[in-house]
């Protein structure tokens, strides 16, 4: 039996009302649910995200500590869920960055104050460059930098993902170029900065 949008958006919108509260126990089919709703209606998918956010605040800034951590960390509740709607919207991160475009607090927490900004952030944050939104990119790359909470990738290290991801892009222009270059050359650890020049050469060649 094929089920219609609306009949998935109302089992999905059912199913998080009841797991909502415990995200720490459920958090794999909640990332499920929020990754499914992101295909059928992404505004939904983004309300349902802040709202789990807002409800496990001390997990934003949770890095585990060590590799022995088993509990809930800022990995489950922010990057994997990008991930979860990325491999729900075909691959795309376009569409994941253009919704956390417009969400405020989304993109102040993702960016500003995970424990773990990672290359799915990063990827998100080459959409904008792609985009010629320079703007926000500007904006997420600044909120990455004064991020004291992240214990993941650094700056220099998000940009090095930044580069990887845009050298596959075919409409790659100067300007593009330009903003990532000035980005590295702003960078202020000087190793992270001889490691992301590196990266650079390959779009500048």
């Amino acid at each position: 039996m094929k089920m219609s949008q609306e009949m998935q958006k109302d089992i999905l919108l059912k199913s998080f009302d009841v797991l909502k509260s415990g995200f720490k126990e459920n958090h794999e089919d909640i990332r499920r649910i929020i990754g499914r709703m992101a295909a059928l209606d992404i505004s939904i998918a983004m309300d349902m995200w802040e709202y789990i956010i807002k409800l496990n605040s001390d997990i934003v800034i949770n890095s585990g500590g060590t590799i022995y951590w088993t509990g809930t960390t800022s990995k489950e509740l922010l990057s994997w869920v990008i991930d979860e709607m990325h491999d729900n919207l075909g691959y795309e991160y376009s569409i994941i960055a253009k919704a956390i475009r417009t969400h405020t607090f989304i993109r102040n927490i993702v960016f500003g104050k995970s424990a773990h900004v990672g290359s799915y952030e990063a990827r998100v944050i080459a959409e904008y460059i792609l985009d010629s939104d320079f703007e926000t990119a500007s904006e997420a790359l600044s909120l990455v930098e004064k991020n004291t909470c992240n214990q993941e990738k650094k700056i220099g290290e998000v940009l090095q993902v930044v580069i990887d991801y845009v050298d596959r892009n075919q409409n790659l222009t100067d300007s593009h170029i330009g903003f990532i270059y000035d980005w590295v050359q702003s960078i202020n650890d000087e190793s992270q900065k001889a490691k992301a020049s590196v990266n650079l050469i390959k779009l500048i060649k």
